[in-house]
């Protein structure tokens, strides 16, 4: 069944922007909230939200072998895994450092999904596109203020790792898309996630929770906003969408974050700002490009699979 293109743009725009905002949040609540700690409440809310919709709508727990391992496979390589290590590492690196890191996440992808995917194989475009999309992302950030003390290079370390956990994460869901409904794939893996998470925060050697609104609030916002939203819509879009080209939303939601706080702090924009904007776009036009071109002669590819041009 196609979809209409509008409404898979729209919603991938959404995500978009709620994840451009979430590096910032996570930094605000790791000053209430020991790493683990956080990340564990955070996926807590998300869970219980979303649990608390699959009721609503019908979606039964997953009871068969294959259900779960796919919920499990999920709740520890896109939750428990990669935001540990993302928690973790933003104690000792700048956030746009941070997204810039995770900003390798598309290569991860690429590499999995020709490996796992039959329909996804690598395509020299995507790898192209990547390139110029990951340089433009670090022409934006790019300081030479950074100092490689042994935290600092242990935390982006834990950023990369969590990239490529979520990479695969991401092509996992995309394979075996048709066996779980998205929101139990979603809720589930969140809430256990949440529990391991929880579980190891026991062994944070400074472990700390304070409640104050600043805490409370980016807690309530990733956890509703950042995950409960974002992922429903990311793993539904996975139906609907190539997973490589999908994952091209971490090169855009660093854009978001730069533009916010133009627009709402008054910060400077400087030239390579504008710049590094123009490879993201640049890289991402040519990772499509046949697509484009197909639009603008009028040649429409029939393709192999069952979903629109866009998948």
């Amino acid at each position: 069944m196609k979809k209409n293109p509008v409404i898979i743009y729209s919603l991938t725009a959404l995500i978009t922007l709620i994840w451009g905002t979430t590096w910032m949040a996570i930094k605000i609540g790791l000053n209430g909230a020991s790493p683990l700690t956080g990340a564990a409440l955070r996926f807590l809310v998300a869970g219980i939200v979303l649990l608390s919709w699959s009721r609503v709508r019908g979606v039964t727990p997953p009871s068969t072998a294959r259900g779960l391992r796919h919920v499990v496979v999920f709740g520890l390589c896109m939750f428990f895994i990669p935001y540990g290590l993302v928690y973790w590492g933003e104690q000792h690196i700048p956030s746009s450092l941070a997204s810039i890191l995770f900003s390798a996440m598309p290569f991860w992808v690429l590499l999995y999904a020709h490996l796992l995917i039959p329909e996804e194989r690598f395509r020299w475009q995507q790898a192209l596109g990547m390139a110029i999309g990951f340089f433009g992302v670090v022409l934006i950030f790019g300081e030479s203020g950074y100092r490689l003390t042994d935290y600092f290079t242990l935390g982006m370390l834990a950023v990369l790792a969590s990239a490529a956990s979520s990479g695969f994460a991401s092509v996992w869901v995309k394979k075996y898309r048709s066996e779980i409904h998205h929101f139990q794939t979603t809720a589930y893996g969140m809430l256990l996630g949440a529990f391991l998470l929880l579980v190891t925060s026991r062994f944070e050697p400074h472990r700390f929770f304070i409640p104050d609104l600043p805490t409370v609030g980016s807690i309530l916002y990733l956890g509703i906003f950042g995950s409960a939203v974002t992922f429903s819509v990311y793993t539904w879009l996975m139906h609907h969408v190539r997973v490589v080209k999908l994952s091209f939303i971490t090169f855009l939601s660093p854009l978001v974050a730069i533009f916010a706080g133009w627009l709402v702090l008054g910060e400077t924009l400087e030239l390579k700002t504008f710049l590094g904007t123009a490879l993201v776009f640049m890289g991402i036009f040519t990772a499509d490009a046949r697509t484009y071109f197909n639009l603008l002669t009028g040649h429409h590819r029939v393709s192999p699979s069952r979903h629109s041009s866009l998948s």
